[in-house]
This record gives structure tokens, sequence and C-alpha cells, in this order.
């Protein structure tokens, strides 16, 4: 920039014209030349500049110029200087400015004046000087670590803000954890230069109320610089109970309900617990009986699960839907052995009087090597009340091909016997098989699933066949897909009512394409292809045309929306006239209400060669609902439901809730929800809203204990001022009020009657330190640490005397604009006596520091080897005297040694 400005001015000079950012003026063939405006570079706090005279007249003429800066610039030399600009030449005068930390990023007029010896005004203009923009700010809490009282649910915080830049700014002070709630706006406006102090008023949330903590603020500016500032707050007690009873605690949850059915009414009573053992972990439920909406009872449940580090243990009323369907009572054991290798047994035995009358028997063991994983599983299952014994015998292998590649294989090999009747396939061997396949390469994903199994297979998978393949094309936010998925099953899993159309997952085969695109507020998917239903229904429903569409979306920040759309249309030779099927919902949410619907449309067909149309099963349901959440404690939701079966023309409403309120300490919970019908469908075997259900719950969470044995003891702590210094406290002796003592990381202040209380604690070592306090300096303990084995109730006495007491603090005096980290912990402070022996502390985190003396006269120092950099202290030591005084205070300042300005000449 400077050599620009040299080139210009030389330029004007020759030439004698006025543009390129110059100015002249000319009076008695004298003339002056100077830019009109100069700006600091980034990174720079300087501008450099020049004055140029012209003298064409015959005799030297004597001259003074003087400057006159804006705020926030000083001008490095004289303010006013004289020269003499001899005959037929230029003299030039350089000149230097320096950026403050409080100048402005605006153009401001350096003034200049220039008179003759006579002192009449030669020149009397300015030129324009200019800060560059630059937003930086610096934050610091004026105290390190805050106390606050063992009941107060928010702390002051002193802060101390810079605006460090030359920019005004804008600041918001927010909390990054989440749990914090800030009562003072947190919009602060400070000028370019300024700063201020402020108090900042911080409720703390239910979290942070139980322990100390250690929370993180975050200050960003309107450019989006941002700085984080960690405080530390301490909680101070007088007393604290650890534990609520001095007995181990068992913890429970108690929750008791009840819930009303098509006019019946059940109750229920469940309970939980998790005991943690020496070696483990016991978690234990019991609910005395409960009706599932179908009306299945189960009666006096109890699940116990024992997991340690190898073992997972589990008895009660356990269930198993893998291979066999199985409910009762039963164990389930599961180790961890060495390098990986895992065991596993159950057994579970029937209820009686229940569905599942099956004896269920089945072991495996798992293990790896190298890149493959194994499983090893035999299942026996026996039913002596329906005659069938099932048999299976099941392996699996799952490797890891490449990174990014999987292969997993499965063979099983069973068979059923029938004790009771007769079949035509009684023990014959049933083969199962498949693999399943994962393969990602850049932009290609390969899916490909396949399950076999034979007609004679034991178990729920008897006949049930899937085929699953998918290749797709990712294309930067979208992709491009073909699948095949082909499944059926002998088991009777359609359930044709009003609600569910299962036809459209299971006992189907589908052939298509899909492309999807998705960005952060919007996802859009469509497809098409074939889809027939096949298994049970085969005899029954055609091949269709699909086409299939979903999308979502974020309109606008509190507005959400969804949709998705299955259609089918059969219109060929296997049906008399055009089929059509279609399964639609959509959900539209603004804040707290929206809006649910879906619209079904499942045919029912006559079977024959030529299908025809018998009626269609048809459903079209809306719902308005409103979420909502009040005094931060009750939460829930209201809707409406509408719904109408266009093929009975019948319209069903009804009204549905969920409330849930939680009380502060969360240890009260009550729930209630239900679905009232205002009108009912006829159609037969229908479910949903076709009757009325209403639940109620209460649940408490509480601490049982177990009195069988103390597990927590009291800790006393008395402090006391030992008059004799016996180390025992005797009636003459005082106890000593407000003294601070800390037990391990919690701090304490003692009460009037010099004692502090834990109670409840828990059996273990603890460090007692004493901690100097201000209105009890002249009292020095005897026993600054002392530790405690805390077995049973202990009292422990702190004596202190009468001594002799340095105490002061490490100031700091830091170049603003220098980078140096440098605080003042951990430095060393010397007291050396008169007779040479020298007593030595270090400074805590925030420079302080107290030192207990002998009565004498002591010289208190810095180690002055350890500044020999751009740190130095004013003074180095300090005499005081312990003998007039019991007390003296000493403050050292370390100053840094501010950068040399280098004067440039032009």
């Amino acid at each position: 920039m400077r050599k620009a400005l040299s080139l210009s001015l030389l330029f004007f000079v020759l030439i004698h014209v006025g543009s390129l950012g110059s100015w002249a003026q000319e009076k008695s063939s004298l003339s002056v030349f100077f830019s009109d405006s100069l700006e600091a570079e980034i990174g720079s706090y300087f501008v450099y500049g020049h004055i140029s005279v012209n003298n064409r007249t015959a005799a030297p003429t004597s001259m003074q110029l003087s400057y006159t800066t804006p705020a926030g610039w000083v001008l490095l030399g004289e303010k006013t200087s004289r020269f003499t600009a001899y005959s037929d030449s230029t003299y030039r005068i350089p000149f230097t400015l320096l950026r403050q930390r409080h100048a402005r990023a605006n153009w401001l007029p350096l003034q200049l004046r220039i008179d003759d010896e006579a002192g009449h005004s030669l020149l009397d203009t300015f030129l324009l000087i200019k800060a560059p923009a630059i937003s930086d700010f610096s934050v610091l809490a004026s105290i390190s670590e805050i106390e606050i009282g063992m009941n107060d649910d928010q702390l002051l915080l002193p802060l101390q803000l810079f605006n460090k830049g030359t920019t005004d700014g804008v600041y918001t002070i927010s909390d990054r954890s989440g749990q914090l709630e800030l009562k003072k706006s947190n919009f602060l406006h400070l000028e370019a230069g300024k700063d201020t102090n402020i108090l900042l008023p911080i409720k703390l949330s239910a979290p942070l109320l139980k322990n100390d903590n250690r929370v993180v603020l975050q200050i960003t500016d309107s450019t989006g610089i941002s700085r984080s500032l960690p405080v530390t707050y301490n909680r101070v007690y007088r007393s604290l109970k650890m534990n609520p009873s001095r007995y181990k605690m068992i913890p429970f949850s108690v929750e008791a309900g009840s819930f009303l059915v098509d006019r019946v009414f059940y109750y229920y009573v469940d309970v939980t617990s998790s005991i943690l053992l020496k070696k483990g972990l016991l978690d234990i439920s019991y609910r005395t009986k409960t009706f599932g909406p179908l009306r299945t009872v189960e009666r006096n449940i109890l699940v116990a699960n024992f997991r340690s580090k190898r073992l997972d243990l589990s008895f009660g009323h356990l269930s198993q839907i893998k291979h066999f369907y199985a409910n009762g009572r039963g164990v389930r054991a599961s180790y961890k052995g060495r390098q990986g290798v895992y065991f596993d047994m159950e057994a579970i035995t029937p209820i009686k009087n229940s569905v599942q009358s099956n004896y269920n028997f089945s072991s495996s063991i798992e293990y790896a090597s190298k890149k493959a994983q194994w499983k090893h599983q035999l299942v026996l299952d026996l039913d002596k009340k329906r005659g069938l014994n099932g048999y299976l015998l099941f392996h699996e292998s799952k490797f890891q091909l490449l990174s990014n590649s999987f292969l997993s294989i499965n063979l099983s090999a069973g068979w059923e016997n029938y004790t009771r009747i007769k079949v035509f396939s009684n023990n014959d061997l049933g083969i199962g098989l498949g693999y399943a396949f994962l393969g990602q390469h850049k932009k290609w994903d390969w899916q490909s699933i396949w399950q076999y199994h034979q007609k004679s297979y034991p178990g729920v998978n008897k006949g049930a066949r899937t085929v699953f393949q998918m290749l797709r094309w990712k294309i930067q936010k979208s992709f491009l897909e073909i699948s095949y998925q082909y499944n059926s099953t002998t088991s009777s899993i359609l359930q044709d009512t009003l609600y569910i159309a299962d036809a459209f997952n299971f006992n189907m085969e589908k052939l298509g394409g899909k492309w999807a695109v998705g960005t952060e507020k919007i996802n859009f998917s469509l497809g098409t292809g074939l889809f027939r239903q096949t298994g049970l229904s085969a005899g029954q429903l055609p091949r269709y045309q699909y086409g299939e569409l979903t999308f979502s979306a974020r309109l606008l920040s509190p507005t959400r929306l969804s949709f998705s759309s299955f259609t089918g249309y059969a219109n060929n030779a296997r049906v008399a006239q055009p089929v059509w099927l279609t399964n639609s919902t959509f959900d539209l949410q603004y804040k707290r209400i929206g809006i649910k619907g879906f619209y079904v449309q499942q045919p029912v067909l006559r079977d024959s060669i030529l299908k025809y149309l018998v009626r269609y099963n048809q459903t079209l349901l809306l719902s308005p609902y409103l979420n909502f959440s009040a005094f931060k404690r009750l939460t829930g939701s209201f809707r409406y439901s509408i719904s109408k079966s266009l093929y009975d023309n019948r319209t069903t409403t009804s009204v549905g809730f969920n409330l849930l309120f939680r009380t502060k300490k969360d240890d009260w919970q009550i729930t209630t929800s239900g679905a009232i019908p205002i009108t009912r469908s006829l159609a037969p075997g229908s479910t949903g809203f076709s009757f009325p259900y209403l639940t109620f719950a209460v649940k408490k969470r509480l601490n049982v204990p177990a009195l069988f044995k103390r597990r927590y003891h009291d800790l006393t702590i008395v402090a006391y001022e030992d008059l004799n210094v016996n180390g025992i406290m005797d009636s003459a002796d005082r106890k000593i009020p407000d003294c601070r003592i800390s037990v391990d990381n919690k701090h304490f202040i003692t009460d009037s009657s010099g004692m502090i209380v834990l109670s409840n604690a828990d059996t273990g070592i603890y460090k007692i330190t004493v901690q100097p306090r201000a209105s009890n300096k002249s009292l020095i303990p005897l026993e600054k640490n002392k530790i405690v084995s805390l077995q049973r109730n202990e009292e422990v006495f702190l004596p202190f005397r009468v001594g002799h007491l340095v105490y002061g603090k490490v100031l700091l005096d830091l170049d603003r604009y220098s980078g140096l980290k440098f605080t003042p912990e951990n430095i060393l402070i010397r007291a050396i006596n008169e007779q040479g022996k020298e007593f030595t502390v270090l400074t805590d985190s925030t420079g302080g520091f107290s030192l207990p003396l002998p009565a004498g006269r002591y010289t208190v120092a810095l180690n002055a080897e350890a500044f020999t950099g751009t740190i130095k202290p004013e003074k180095l030591s300090f005499t005081i005297d312990l003998i007039s005084f019991t007390v003296q205070e000493v403050n050292f300042k370390l100053v840094q040694r501010r950068r040399e300005i280098r004067m440039r000449q032009l």
C-alpha cells in the first residue's frame, strides 16, 4: 500500500493533477501534497503516511506542522514540528499513526495545520483515516469459582465483556448444555473498543441442583464468532445427607392402574426394581395381572434378570418366537467365555389354562474365527397336549468380505413328530436354508436376501419363502433403485379388518423400480412396477400394476407434512372388470396441532377361474389432534377421529386423549389415556375405535431400606481453638464458627457451634482439608489435612491456635495485544526469616496464597530466576513484621513488557 501511495504521489508531482486521491494547495509558489485517505491493513496496528512541501520560491521558508488525531488513534512522535523548506526543493515529513483498541472502522478526520514564521496559516485541512473492520471480543468471569448456598437454585455470575474489534458488537449469551435458564436478557450491545461488567443471574435446572458442576456458557456475536466460558460453582453446606437413610437403599418403582375395555373393568399392580450388587445388577419386575385389548389374560407375571460381566441370567415369564411360539415360565442363561465365545441355554414351560401348551428347550454356542462369526443352535419343542413335537438344528455363519461388504449364510434341518394323528409328512426331514448379502461400492448398493423352508420344516417358518433383491445407484442427493420382493407363508398372518391390510406387506410378490431424492427439508420417492398377492390369498386376489409415492417436508419452521400412497390397478383376462386397491396415509402438523388420515380399499373377489368383484372393503379416516404441555409438568394430546366404512356406509366417530403428569423430582408419575367411541360400525369383527377403552395409572419411584445391615455412617467434624495447645478439646476451648472445611470434593462452613455433619456417608477413606478464610486468618490449624477411614460413626476434632500468617495475591498486568498465555497459579512464594530459615507455598488458580509462620520478621519474595522473559515483577520482595502483627498482607504485581514500537521512515 505504501509503495502504491508513493508512486501515486510521484505521478501527482510530475503532472500536477489532483486525481488518484491526492490534494494540493498552492500559495506563493508553495505546494503541499498528501494522500486524502489512509486505511490500516488487517493485522496491522499502524498507518504510515507523509506530507510533501514543494518550495519554488527563491528564498528558504520556515514552517510549523501540527496534527490533531481523532479518537482511537495516537501519533507516534511530536504533534508539532518545525522545518525549513529550502528554495526549489521538496521537503517530506513522514508520520506514523498507532491504532488503539477502541479505534472504530469509520472514516475519521486527521486535522493538518501548517503555519509560517509569522503564525499565518498556510494550510488548514484534514485527511481521512480508517481502521479495518474487525470483529473480535473476549469474555471472562471475574470469579473463577462461585459459591452458592446449600438450598440455592440460582447463581449470580459476574462477567467482563471486552469488544476488541473496530465495529459495534451485538452479543448473545446461551448455554451449551441446555440445562440452564438465563433470566437476564442475553442480547448485549457494545461499542467498538468498549468493555462492560454484567451480573448474569443463572437458574439451575433439576439435574444441576444435586451436585457441584462445571457449566459452559457460549457467547456469540452477530458475525458468528463465539467464545466458550467454563464456570465452576461449588455448593457450600452446613450439613449434608449423602444418602436418604443409614441403611442400603433398594430402588423400587410401584405402578398401580386400571383400564376399562368395552364396559369391563380391570386392574393391575406392577413392581420393578434394579438392585446393584457387588458383582452385577439384578432387575426384578412383577405384575399381578394384565389384560390386552383382545382379553388375553396373564396373571402373576414375575421376571428377574441378573447381569454381570460374563453372565446374563433371566427367569420367570419368558417368551420365544424365533423358531417356535413359546410363552410361559422358564429360565434363560447367556455366558460370555474367553476369546469371544458365547453360550446360551433356554427352557420355557407352559402356564396352566394358557393358549400355549408346548415345552420349549434350546441351547446354542457362538464363536468367532478370523473374519467369520459362527453359531450352532439346537431347539426342542414338545407339546403333549396337541400331540406334536418339533426338533430343529440351526447353523449360521457371518462373514465380513470387505470393509463394507457382509455375507450371512444359514442352514437348518428338523422334523415334526405327530403322536396323536397320522399325517403324510410325519417325521419327514425339513430343510431350511438362506443367505443375506450387503455390498457397497462407491455409488452402488446391493442387497440380496433369500430364505427357503420346506413344508415339512418345523415351527413358525414352515413353508415360508422369502426373496429380496435390491440394486441402488446413488446420484448426489438422490438414488435410483430396482428391486424384487417375494414372500409366502403358511401361517394365518392376514387380518382382514377395516383398519389393517396386511395383504400389502405379507404373502405378496413385487417387482419394480423407484427414484428418491432427499434434502434437509424435503424427501420424495416415486416407484412403479408389478404386484400380486400370493400364499393363502393366491386363489382369490389378482395381479396388479402398482404405483407408490412417499413425500415428507418441513414447509416452514413449525410446519411438517408427510404423505404416502400405494395404489394397484388390474384390468386383464383374469378379472371380469377393472379392480383397484389402495392404501394412503397423510399427517399434517403445524406447531402443536395437526391432522392425520388414511384411506384403505381392499377388493373382495369371488374365487373362480375368472375373478368377479364382490365388493370393496373401504375405510376412510380423519383424525385432527392437539399436542400440548402445561406448567412444565403436564404433557398430553387430544384427538378426534371420524371414519367411514364405505361398503356398509356406516360412520364411526370417537375421541381420544393421552395425559402424562410428572412431579419436579420425577418420583410421581400419573398417566391416563383413552378412546371413547361416539358411534360404532356394524362391520363384523371390527376393532380399533369400535369399543370404549380407558386407562389410568399412578407410578411412584421410591427407595426401600434394607434393614438387615447398616450401610452408611455419620462423620461429624468440630473446629475449635486449642487454647492450651494440647490437641484435646477441653471445656475452656472455644468452638470456631464459619470455618471453611472441604471433605473430598464437598465444601462446608461450620455452623455457630463450630460443627459440620456428613450423614449417611459411604464406608471409605475421606480427606479433610482446612481452607483459609479472611474472618479467621489469625487462627492456624495444627493439621491442615487429615485422613479419616470411615467404618462407623466418627467424630473428628480439628484444633486451631492463634498464630501468625502472611497472605496475599499475585496480580497480573499483561499486554492486551500479546498472544502470550500466562496464568497466576503455581507461582512459588518464599518467606525467609532473620536466621535464614525458608518457608514456601504455591499460589492457587486465582493467584492467592496463605502461609502460616512462626512469630518473627520475614522477607517475602518471588523466585527471581523464574522471571527471565517478558514478564517481570514490579517489586521482587517485601519485608513484614509478624511480631508486632499477627497477620500481614503482601501482594505482588507481574507486568508484561510492552512491545517496542519501531518508527519507519518513508
